[in-house]
C-alpha cells in the first residue's frame, strides 16, 4: 500500500535536521551558521517551505513564475519575508548564460525574437548547445532587463546547509531525501540522543577540516586525469588530529583512489609519494609492486618484510610471503619457501536427519 506523503513533509524533515544539530552543536557553529537557524525559525511557514522548494532544486537562480506550489499560500509574500531576512535576492545583477538556462529552447527564441532586425528561421533548427552559443553572441549588445520581464529570486545564504548536512549525518552522500526513505518505510533510522561527549564533532576546527576535505573531494573527478593535478590535492588534503578516526579513513580511502590512478596514468614516482603517506591496505602491497617494476629489489622485498612483520590483515600477509619469495627467485637471491596456503577449517560429526544433510547442518547451526 503507497504511503502519502503531508504536502509540507520536506519542512517537518528540514526542521528535525535543523533543531537537533543546533541542539548538539551549537557550540562550535560558526555566526553565519548560528544566525541562519535563529533567522529561518522566525520565518512564517509559506517563507520557510518557499526557501526549502528552492534549496533543495538545482541552481540558485530561479523564475518567479515557475515556483508556484500547492501548500503555499501568496509566493509573493513569502519572497519579500525571504528578502527582508537575507534568505533570497530579488531581480539582482543577471548573466545572460544563467538567464537562458532557466528558459526552453522556444521561450528562447521567444525572448530575442524582438531584438532581431530581422527574422531568423536558421535559429530554430540548432541543437540547444549551438543555439545558446549563437543567442549569446545575440545579446552581447544588451542586457538581460532588455529582453526579460519577470521576477527572479536568487538563493541566499545555502552554502550553510552544509555544515548542517554534515553535521547530522556525519557525511556529505546524504541529504533530506534519506528522509523521505524513512517516512516511506524504505529505510528506518534509530531514535536516541547522543551524550555531547560522544558526539563525533567535538569542536569547530574538526568540523572545518571535514567540510575542506569534502570541498577538495568536489574536484576529484576533474584531477584524476592530469598526475600533476592529484599530487596537488593529495598535498591539499586536511592533516587529521590523532583522535578523529572518521576523517583519517576517509583521507586514507581518498589517498589509495589518487595512487591508484597515477599508476593507471603511468606515473609510478607520483604514486610512491602517495602511498608512503596511506596506512590502509594496500598501499603497502602496490608500493612493494611499484618498486620491483622499478628494480628497487632490496627495497621491495624490505617493505615486504615489514608486513610480514607486522601485518594489516590476513590477505595482506598472504601477498608479501608469496611475493617476496617469487620476487628474490626470480632476482637469485635468497628465499625461504612459502607453505601452500591453507584456510582454517573445522569439522562437525552430524546425526543423520530424516529430511537430509541439510536440514541437519541447519539444525545445527541453529
Amino acid at each position: 500500500m503507497a504511503i502519502e506523503l503531508p504536502a509540507d513533509y520536506y519542512l517537518t524533515n528540514f526542521l528535525q535536521l535543523i533543531h537537533h544539530v543546533y541542539r548538539q552543536y551549537a557550540d562550535i557553529l560558526n555566526q553565519q551558521e548560528s544566525d541562519f537557524y535563529q533567522d529561518f525559525i522566525k520565518l512564517n511557514d509559506n517563507a520557510q517551505k518557499l526557501y526549502l522548494r528552492m534549496l533543495t532544486r538545482k541552481g540558485e537562480l530561479f523564475r518567479a513564475s515557475k515556483l508556484t506550489y500547492e501548500e503555499i499560500n501568496n509566493t509573493e509574500l513569502a519572497a519579500q519575508q525571504l528578502a527582508e531576512h537575507g534568505f533570497i535576492a530579488i531581480n539582482t545583477a543577471l548573466e545572460h548564460e544563467e538567464v537562458l538556462s532557466l528558459f526552453n529552447k522556444s521561450e528562447c527564441l521567444s525572448l530575442i525574437t524582438p531584438l532581431l532586425k530581422e527574422p531568423c528561421p536558421s535559429l530554430k533548427k540548432l541543437k540547444r548547445e549551438d543555439l545558446d552559443q549563437q543567442l549569446l553572441q545575440l545579446l552581447k549588445p544588451h542586457t538581460p532587463s532588455d529582453y526579460l520581464n519577470e521576477t527572479f529570486y536568487r538563493l541566499c545564504r545555502h552554502e550553510v546547509f552544509t555544515s548542517y548536512r554534515l553535521l547530522f549525518f556525519s557525511n556529505l552522500h546524504q541529504d533530506l531525501t534519506d528522509f523521505i526513505l524513512r517516512d516511506i518505510g524504505q529505510q528506518r533510522f534509530e531514535d536516541y540522543d547522543i551524550d555531547k561527549h560522544y558526539r563525533l564533532f567535538q569542536s569547530r576546527k574538526q568540523l572545518q577540516q571535514h567540510l575542506d576535505y569534502y570541498q577538495l573531494t568536489e574536484k576529484l573527478d576533474d584531477s584524476l586525469q592530469d598526475a600533476s593535478a592529484i599530487l596537488q590535492l593529495h598535498k591539499a588534503l586536511p592533516k587529521v588530529e590523532a583522535d578523529d578516526d572518521t576523517l583519517d579513513k576517509r583521507v586514507q580511502r581518498c589517498r589509495l583512489t589518487l595512487g591508484r590512478q597515477c599508476e593507471r596514468l603511468d606515473c609510478p614516482k607520483e604514486a610512491l609519494e602517495i602511498y608512503r603517506l596511506c596506512t590502509l591496505c594496500p598501499s603497502r602491497e602496490r608500493q612493494a609492486r611499484i618498486l620491483v617494476k622499478q628494480d628497487e629489489i632490496s627495497e621491495a622485498l624490505a617493505i615486504c618484510q615489514q608486513i610480514i612483520d607486522a601485518p594489516l590483515n590476513e590477505e595482506e600477509a598472504i601477498f608479501a610471503e608469496g611475493f617476496a619469495w617469487r620476487t628474490a627467485k626470480k632476482h637469485g637471491l635468497d628465499a625461504s619457501p612459502v607453505e601452500n596456503y591453507k584456510p582454517p577449517s573445522q569439522k562437525i560429526v552430524l546425526s543423520p536427519h530424516d529430511d537430509g544433510v541439510e536440514w541437519a547442518v541447519a539444525l545445527h547451526l541453529a
